[in-house]
């Protein structure tokens, strides 16, 4: 499961850095990003996909686990496990 999430993070955020224009012309200017942040939207955008490489990476390798692993375990414990 995590491989393919990691795969679909990995492919996005890869697309979303070649494509950053149309990504920027698509969602326009976020104006949460040009009034509280330094930089513009066109950088936020660069910056949300290289996380999304990283974290994709990091799932696709079996280290980002850490992630997933407190919220997997929560759901353990609130149905009493998966049976299959």
């Amino acid at each position: 499961m995590n491989f393919f999430l990691g795969l679909f993070l990995l492919v996005g955020g890869v697309a979303a850095l070649y494509y950053n224009r149309v990504v920027f012309n698509f969602t326009g200017r976020i104006g949460f990003v040009e009034s509280r942040m330094p930089g513009n939207s066109l950088g936020f955008i660069k910056l949300v996909a290289v996380l999304c490489v990283v974290l994709g990476l990091l799932f696709i390798t079996g280290l980002g686990s850490w992630l997933t692993q407190p919220l997997s375990s929560g759901v353990e414990q609130i149905f009493g496990g998966l049976n299959s």
